[in-house]
């Protein structure tokens, strides 16, 4: 129910090994949003640690994501 909320609780994961998980669950809220900017600011904190479900979940976010920002990274 409340969006906002656990976005801002998500952007606050800084721990493993919950940094990925919660960056691919808070890009996914605010593409769902219409912020594709601050999606791929959180898709930047998933580097491949070894999850490759998150991974994939992240490639997963990105595709949805407009082209014109994704070529502008």
């Amino acid at each position: 129910g409340d969006v906002d909320g656990a976005r801002k609780r998500l952007e606050g994961v800084r721990g493993q090994p919950w940094v990925e998980p919660a960056a691919v669950l808070a890009a996914d809220l605010a593409a769902k949003a219409g912020d594709p900017a601050a999606a791929l600011a959180f898709l930047e904190r998933v580097g491949g640690s070894g999850d490759g479900f998150w991974v994939d979940e992240a490639r997963r976010v990105m595709a949805v994501l407009p082209s014109d920002h994704l070529d502008a990274t």
